[in-house]
């Protein structure tokens, strides 16, 4: 399963929420104000990830939107 951290406000962020519905992929959204960015998942983004979206699937750190967009094009 996809998680996608992220704002409501962000294009980005709507557009791979999108691509994942597209794609008929399961996914959770975590809007970024309200997680802890001290513990769980967060910790495992690189630290120079520093815009949203961050996009994981299950623990493995996928990237953002574009790289969403080539992680699903192998992956699919």
């Amino acid at each position: 399963m996809f998680t996608v951290i992220g704002r409501d406000t962000c294009a980005f962020c709507t557009a791979a929420k999108e691509l994942l519905d597209l794609k008929h992929q399961i996914y959770e959204y975590c809007d970024i104000s309200n997680i802890d960015k001290t513990t769980g998942i967060w910790l495992y983004k690189p630290q120079d990830h520093v815009s949203v979206p961050v996009i994981f699937n299950g623990n493995e750190f996928v990237g953002g939107y574009r790289e969403l967009c080539i992680y699903l094009n192998h992956t699919s």
